[in-house]
Order: C-alpha cells, then structure tokens, then sequence
C-alpha cells in the first residue's frame, strides 16, 4: 500500500496539536473563579442568614390603624392587645439536680458519719429519695443525682442550703427541655 491510497488527496496530514493544552489555562482560570465565587458566597452568605435566623423578631402587638376616613371605621372597634408576659421555664415542681464534687456523692463517702450527716441535712430539708441521674460509669456523670422533695418545699432556700454544703459542686431546677 502506498500513501496515495491511504491519502488520495495528497493532502498532507499533520499530526494536530493537542487541543486540550490550549485550553488549560482557560479551564484553569473558570474553575479558578468558580471557586472564589463560591468562597465569597460562603463567607458572606452564611453569617447574614444565620444573623437573619437569630434576630426574627416576633410581630408587632400594637393594632394596626383603621383609616378614619371611611364611614364605618366608627362602628369598628379597635382591638386591645395586651402582651402577656413570658412565660418562665419550666421545671419539675418537686425535684431538683445536686451535682456532687467528685469523691463526694452519696454512693463515694466512705466515712459513714459523714454519709449520715449528709442523709440527715437532706431528710430534714424535704426529700424523700435520691437516685442518680445515669447509671454510667463516667466519673463525671456519676456525680449528678435527682432529689425528689416532699411536696412545697421552698426550692429557693434549698437550692441555697444545698450550695452551702462542702459536698455539692452545683444545685438546679430539674428543668423539662422544651424546643423554640
């Protein structure tokens, strides 16, 4: 076979040149600016709408005005809205939340006049029991416990007299979670 069959034409073929270097700056330069777009996008984007999420504020509770110059508005009455207040978090009325100093939660205090002392100032202060609040073995969760108190107990004092005793780290109100 010679090359006048394979190229009837003569027309002389040359090998062309890869056209894909020619265009790498130019994909180069597109993914290039598609990722600093897409950085600038981020940056700016996200903190405005997490700002935008965080600071919704509720609408307003003053009425809205009803325009005097229509004949019926007087037959209209105008609402009174009044805001109520917010209501407080709540909690669990009888109990409360004693988070222990390590080595000092009723199930750690070896001395038993101690342990008793401790039992003592509880039983005198309102609770009725006392039980964990995970059975973990974490060293950190076992120190929390959940006093369930008799019935109108001052929370207040209490949480006060527990903060006072060497063996408490913290006291809250056992507080039911709610979602916002």
């Amino acid at each position: 076979m010679s090359d006048e069959n394979i190229n009837p034409q003569n027309i002389s073929i040359q090998p062309q040149e890869n056209n894909l270097t020619d265009n790498k700056p130019t994909l180069l330069n597109l993914r290039r600016t598609i990722f600093i777009t897409l950085l600038i996008v981020l940056t700016i984007g996200i903190p405005v709408s997490l700002f935008l999420f965080f600071n919704q504020t509720k609408k307003s509770t003053s009425p809205t005005p009803v325009p005097t110059s229509t004949p019926t508005s007087a037959a209209i009455p105008t609402p009174v809205l009044s805001q109520a207040p917010l209501p407080s978090p709540a909690f669990v009325p009888d109990e409360v939340i004693v988070k222990y100093k390590s080595g000092q939660s009723p199930d750690e205090i070896n001395d038993d006049s101690k342990k008793r002392s401790l039992e003592n100032f509880l039983m005198a202060n309102g609770m009725l029991s006392q039980e964990r609040l995970h059975e973990t073995n974490d060293p950190v969760l076992k120190t929390f416990f959940i006093l369930k108190l008799k019935k109108g107990v001052d929370l207040q004092k209490l949480i006060l007299l527990l903060k006072e005793r060497e063996e408490v780290e913290s006291v809250e109100l056992n507080y039911v979670p709610e979602l916002f």
